[in-house]
């Protein structure tokens, strides 16, 4: 009956931790898609360049 048990805790043991390396990978590769998606473009500036930002004409703006 022991070695029963301890086989499906086993078993148990180890689906547990291949759900959990699926789901930390599958959360990895989603916010690396987040980042590549979110690369500085024209439309949203966050850098400290010399380029109008998105601010309505305050500080970030050249030339004001």
């Amino acid at each position: 009956m022991c070695g029963i048990a301890y086989n499906v805790l086993a078993l148990f043991t180890i689906a547990t931790v291949i759900c959990l390396h699926y789901y930390v990978l599958t959360q990895l590769v989603s916010l690396m898609n987040q980042i590549i998606v979110k690369a500085p473009t024209k439309d949203n500036n966050w850098g400290w360049g010399n380029n109008d930002s998105n601010n309505a004409g305050r500080w970030g703006r050249v030339g004001n």
